[in-house]
């Protein structure tokens, strides 16, 4: 969790600016290549991390769905 704790911020970083990016362009050919790049810059820095994209995608799902998940992502972000 400590590892996911680390990493998630960065990725919801990419996440938001990328989408902002995305928003803004109207060509469809541009909006794909932008998605392209946002998902090799997260896959970039979640294997800068000790977890693999799948493990970061599993454990992202599972925090959603369970409240003592939650709180233990949350006290692992706090440290």
């Amino acid at each position: 969790m400590d590892e996911f704790a680390k990493v998630h911020p960065e990725v919801e970083k990419v996440n938001r600016e990328y989408a902002e990016k995305i928003r803004a362009e109207n060509n469809v050919e541009k909006r794909n290549k932008l998605a392209a790049e946002a998902n090799k810059e997260i896959e970039d820095v979640i294997g800068d991390s000790d977890l693999s994209v799948q493990e970061y995608n599993r454990l992202s799902m599972l925090i959603q769905q369970d409240a003592n998940l939650q709180k233990q992502y949350h006290r692992a972000l706090n440290k």
